[in-house]
């Protein structure tokens, strides 16, 4: 899991670690000060070569 404080918002990616691709899949979430969740988005690891050490909690991109 990774956070990301901006403002009263708070942004999480909960992220899937696979085994020979660091980050296989990610779902993201923002948090509201009023504490109501948006799906931001997810992120898949489609490509084996295409390897990500890091995801965006705010875009849920991956961050190679």
């Amino acid at each position: 899991m990774k956070e990301l404080k901006e403002g009263n918002d708070l942004y999480v990616a909960y992220m899937v670690l696979g085994s020979g691709v660091p980050i296989a899949q990610a779902t993201c979430f923002r948090v509201d000060w009023m504490r109501r969740v948006y799906k931001i988005g997810e992120f898949r690891s489609a490509l084996i070569r295409t390897r990500y050490r890091d995801i965006d909690p705010k875009t849920c991109n991956g961050i190679k």
